[in-house]
């Protein structure tokens, strides 16, 4: 699809010769650049709920997003879907830019957690994961610097996703 991830409808446009996803490259909001055309490739952008809309899709396996500090914006839009569970993985990435945009990790997870997902921090160490949410939360993990979350809901996969700290369980 031609299409912009974005925590609001519009139109945006992709740098000229970049593939999609390619780290380190980003689209450019056209109301951010005042409308000017610039070089690269215009693309609508749209947020999660409307993509899932639009395609009709009811459940998706892996959600996975890494907008370069946009994560919790663009996941915010996809607020109807995540309170209906259509996600049973959200991956995406926790960034020094949500300073800039006032978000915290903190208010994410509680926000994931309340809709019913267990969310942890990926370690750089094979098969361990940090759990995040819940009683497991500490400040000490909103320190603004780059780290992958994942995050589910359904029973099995949170049995697995606790098992990789070591635990039987999740411990609430």
């Amino acid at each position: 699809h031609e299409l912009a991830a974005a925590d609001k409808p519009g139109r945006a446009r992709a740098p000229p010769s970049k593939l999609a996803g390619f780290e380190k490259h980003a689209i450019a909001s056209l109301r951010a650049a005042g409308g000017q055309c610039g070089r690269g490739q215009e693309v609508e952008a749209v947020t999660i709920d409307q993509l899932m809309g639009s395609l009709g899709l009811r459940a998706v396996e892996h959600l996975s997003m890494d907008t370069e500090g946009w994560d919790a914006k663009i996941l915010y839009a996809g607020r109807r879907s995540v309170a209906r569970r259509a996600f049973r993985i959200i991956e995406f990435e926790y960034h020094a830019r949500w300073k800039e945009h006032r978000t915290s990790l903190h208010a994410v997870q509680e926000w994931l957690f309340a809709a019913g997902y267990h969310c942890f921090f990926i370690s750089k160490k094979p098969n361990l994961l940090l759990p995040l949410s819940g009683a497991c939360w500490r400040a000490a993990y909103e320190f603004y610097k780059w780290s992958n979350v994942v995050c589910a809901h359904e029973r099995e996969y949170l049995n697995v996703l606790y098992a990789m700290d070591g635990r039987k369980e999740d411990p609430a």
